[in-house]
């Protein structure tokens, strides 16, 4: 039985690519969800209570991507006067590889444009190869280096600039 719930599991995987992905701005009450998201990675971004706290705020956005009505993967980026900060981008480990993350950059990139914003920053751990990868394959240019900037365990930042 685990076997065929496997094969099942593998099957919808494949299928990600050649089925919608659905990005939508997020709500209250998909926190919850995105919540998970942040317990399933490594290294935990953003808190409940920070999601929450910016829901409201007008210059903040969060955007899920939904597969078969599942929060996979989300975005949170706030903006500020002439450029926008990405704050999280996160796709639960069992859906990576499937272009999640790259369409919701892609939103982001169209949000962007509609708020007649060229530059867009982040952060990442510097030991964050894959994100690191995946940034650089997005466009974005590394400017500069943050030392000691993360805590558990101590790791510089690398500052990354895409300019749209």
């Amino acid at each position: 039985m685990l076997c065929i719930i496997e094969k099942v599991k593998l099957k919808e995987l494949n299928m990600v690519n050649k089925m919608n992905i659905e990005i939508f701005r997020a709500n209250e009450i998909d926190l919850t969800n995105i919540d998970k998201i942040e317990n399933s990675l490594d290294k935990r971004i953003l808190s409940y209570n920070i999601l929450k706290n910016n829901l409201d705020d007008n210059n903040y956005y969060i955007y899920i991507a939904k597969f078969n009505n599942i929060v996979v993967g989300y975005i949170s980026f706030v903006f500020l006067i002439d450029h926008i900060d990405i704050d999280s981008i996160a796709v639960i480990p069992e859906y990576r590889k499937n272009k999640i993350g790259t369409l919701l950059l892609n939103k982001l990139f169209e949000v962007s444009k509609e708020l007649n914003v060229n530059n867009i920053f982040l952060e990442v751990r510097k030991s964050n190869i894959p994100a690191v990868l995946f940034y650089e394959k997005m466009g974005f240019k590394k400017i500069n280096i943050r030392k000691d900037y993360y805590l558990n365990p101590t790791e510089d930042a690398v500052i990354y600039k895409k300019l749209i």
